[in-house]
Order: structure tokens, then C-alpha cells, then sequence
């Protein structure tokens, strides 16, 4: 018997979303994560690349995710690179639209007008690679004060524990004090 996103748990709107995309059936890693994220339990997935790992951390965090104010985002995915953080925030767009919510990625590379003009209109999920969080953070930009929900790659988890992938150590800037924060993470296989 198949399981399917919406027995997982995965809110209607959401569970329409993918099946507009031709997409019914969750991979294995997806159904081993995502009924315990949406039941607010931390969770850690580990699968090779082109598993579904994003929907696995994605749909939980777009299903409980609230609405965020002007810089103040309430879900955090952090990326070791900006591929990556491309690659996360097009998956998740289409189907934060469903769910009324949006999803902005940051990184370096590129000119910080696009990136401040949408963190003042307000980003409820942003997927952010470090050294630009953490510039945007210094520069009052963001303010990670409300983030509820955390999620990232394994990259993005050994920058924020000091294994830095520059010579920015973001480890003190991310404070987060929210009295709430359930945290999705992912993990890529290396070989």
C-alpha cells in the first residue's frame, strides 16, 4: 500500500500543491521526518542527493510556519552555498504560495538591493547562506529575534558550530531567543 503526503499528515493545501506537480508519492526519507516535524519534534534526515530531503524539512516548515513582520523572518534554513540556498528556495516558493506564506533566499555574490528590498516587505521563510546573514544581521536588516522554526544543510550547521567555511564565525551573531524553536535539520551525503 502507498503512502501518500496528506496520511503523512501534510495539510490539504500543501498535499494539493504537490500533486499538481505530479508529485503523490513521498520518498522514504520524507516519510521517516515528516510526521515527526509536524508534530513539533526535532528531527535529522540523512539521504543521498536527489532523495527529497528538501520536501522532508520544507513541507513541515511550511505547514507550521507563521506569517512574519517586516525583517523579521519566522523560519531560517541555512545553506552552505548559494546553489544551494537557490536550489531550497525554489522548491519551497511554489508551494508557499499555497499556504499564503513566501520564501527568500540571501547570499553573497551578489548586490544587497534585492535582498533588503524583499527583508523590508517581510520574508516568512528565508534560506540564507551565513556570511550574508550575518552581514545583514550587523547591519540591522534582519533581525533573527522571531525565528520559530530553524532548518539547514550540513554545511550550514558546521558554520554555525564554528567549522567556518570563511573567516566569518557567525556562531555568536545567530542568537536566537525565541522560547520556542523546533529544529529541522538536513544532512547531505559526502562521498
Amino acid at each position: 500500500m502507498t503512502t501518500t503526503f496528506a496520511q503523512l499528515g501534510v495539510p490539504s493545501k500543501l498535499a494539493d500543491a504537490l500533486a499538481a506537480k505530479g508529485i503523490v508519492e513521498p520518498f522514504p526519507v520524507q516519510t521517516a521526518t515528516i510526521p515527526d516535524a509536524l508534530a513539533g519534534l526535532d528531527v535529522c534526515g540523512k539521504a543521498p542527493t536527489g532523495s527529497g530531503k528538501t520536501f522532508a524539512f520544507g513541507l513541515p516548515l511550511l505547514a507550521k510556519v507563521e506569517k512574519a513582520k517586516k525583517g523579521r523572518p519566522r523560519a531560517l534554513v541555512l545553506a552552505p552555498t548559494r546553489e544551494l540556498a537557490e536550489q531550497i528556495k525554489k522548491e519551497l516558493a511554489p508551494l508557499a504560495g499555497s499556504v499564503g506564506r513566501n520564501v527568500f533566499a540571501i547570499y553573497g555574490g551578489v548586490g544587497y538591493g534585492g535582498q533588503i528590498s524583499a527583508m523590508r516587505k517581510g520574508v516568512d521563510i528565508l534560506v540564507a547562506c551565513p556570511g550574508r546573514l550575518e552581514d545583514l544581521i550587523e547591519q540591522g536588516i534582519v533581525d533573527p529575534e522571531k525565528v520559530a522554526i530553524f532548518g539547514g544543510s550540513y554545511g550550514g550547521y558546521a558554520t554555525l558550530i564554528g567549522v567556518s567555511f570563511t573567516p566569518a564565525n557567525p556562531v555568536n551573531v545567530i542568537d536566537i531567543k525565541a522560547p520556542r524553536r523546533e529544529d529541522l535539520r538536513r544532512s547531505r551525503v559526502t562521498s
